[in-house]
């Protein structure tokens, strides 16, 4: 078991317990790396993409404050969502490939078309000339005939070429508002896990280099050579304590503002208000304060360790693995209304219940228990 002074001292800061507070400690471990990450890389500017990037934000700003750290990257907001961006960036229809929508299993012309910001009379007369039924779900939606139809309708590909246009020359008027375009080496900066965002704003041109930050990336995608992703707690599908139930960290890090659904002539973001504001309402803007209490004290206590100790990062790792096979029930009871409430921002597509599906959760569930059991007999015996 850990007995250095840093480990003590942190069990002594855990006994200031509120619902979910322990995630502080990963999350002072993923802002320490991450200034030090940014700083090797030298990087001018870090932008936080919204939503759950303003309360990461929040830490970073918290952290460079407490530590007195003044040689280290300006730190930005960015409004954008995968909607957003995802229109906002569109080639035009023979070409566009739609591999942000293709991670969906099944869609339906309803379903698609709701991306898109089309006004409901046009949408609506867009339905009326579809001859398939508009309802049905397609396992391979870009490859069914429905696409097809849809694709060469021609009130869609009006429509869908004026949208793009607009939102193409709004999004590049919020860009430069916003400091991007202008700033010299940059990196964006959010929860994970895919880096869809960062694919298009790399694919804009404006940087020849594109860094991002995650609590935890996927490694096997395919990536240009100036669009580097990095998970700084974790690897998507590795089998790190910080991997496990890492959707926590989405509902943890909600906003108090709504999804980016665009932007208007003047470049500023058209928000709308969803249930992740509700969300934050509720429940996380009280537990994010404890979550931001706890985080202080870790910064003072540890003053100075800009670069964390092995030693102290076995101690982190051991207190998250803890805290995960240890949730009371009001910490569930939060984490289960969170998964109930917080909602899919580009396409409203829920999995369907069977008895299945129950079974499979309820081994994958084992299969997570019994990982972390044996993550946390692994830090026993590495620190005996």
């Amino acid at each position: 078991m850990c007995n250095s002074k840093e480990y003590k001292l942190l069990r002594r800061i855990s006994k200031q317990d509120s619902p979910l507070s322990d995630y502080s400690y990963s999350l002072f471990l993923f802002i320490s790396r991450l200034v030090s990450k940014s700083t090797s890389d030298e990087i001018t500017d870090l932008f936080f993409l919204s939503r759950e990037g303003k309360y990461l934000k929040q830490l970073y700003d918290n952290y460079i404050l407490e530590n007195n750290i003044t040689n280290c990257p300006q730190s930005h907001y960015l409004y954008v969502s995968r909607k957003a961006v995802i229109n906002s960036t569109l080639s035009d229809i023979d070409n566009e490939k739609f591999d942000s929508l293709k991670t969906y299993d099944r869609l339906s012309i309803l379903k698609f078309l709701d991306v898109f910001e089309f006004s409901e009379d046009k949408k609506e007369k867009m339905l009326n000339e579809i001859k398939c039924d508009v309802n049905v779900e397609y396992f391979n939606f870009f490859d069914s005939s429905a696409f097809d139809e849809l694709k060469h309708n021609t009130l869609f590909r009006e429509q869908y070429e004026a949208r793009r246009t607009i939102e193409n020359n709004n999004f590049l008027k919020y860009l430069k508002n916003s400091g991007f375009l202008d700033s010299k080496r940059v990196a964006l900066v959010d929860v994970g896990w895919n880096g869809t965002m960062q694919n298009h704003l790399y694919k804009l041109g404006f940087h020849k280099e594109l860094y991002g930050y995650y609590i935890g990336a996927r490694t096997s995608l395919e990536r240009h050579s100036g669009n580097k992703k990095c998970g700084l707690l974790f690897e998507v599908g590795s089998r790190h304590v910080f991997s496990h139930y890492c959707h926590n960290y989405e509902y943890l890090c909600v906003a108090d503002h709504g999804g980016v659904v665009g932007y208007d002539s003047d470049g500023n973001p058209v928000l709308k208000d969803d249930y992740d504001v509700n969300l934050y309402d509720c429940v996380f803007c009280d537990v994010q304060k404890r979550i931001m209490d706890k985080f202080r004290t870790i910064c003072k206590e540890l003053h100075g360790k800009e670069t964390l100790e092995k030693s102290l990062e076995k101690c982190i790792v051991f207190r998250h693995t803890k805290m995960l096979s240890n949730f009371s029930k009001t910490e569930k009871k939060i984490l289960q209304y969170a998964i109930s409430r917080h909602p899919d921002n580009l396409v409203d597509i829920k999995n369907k219940k069977n008895l299945k599906y129950h079974l499979f959760k309820i081994r994958r569930q084992i299969c997570i228990r019994l990982q972390l059991l044996s993550s946390f007999f692994a830090i026993l015996r590495s620190s005996t």
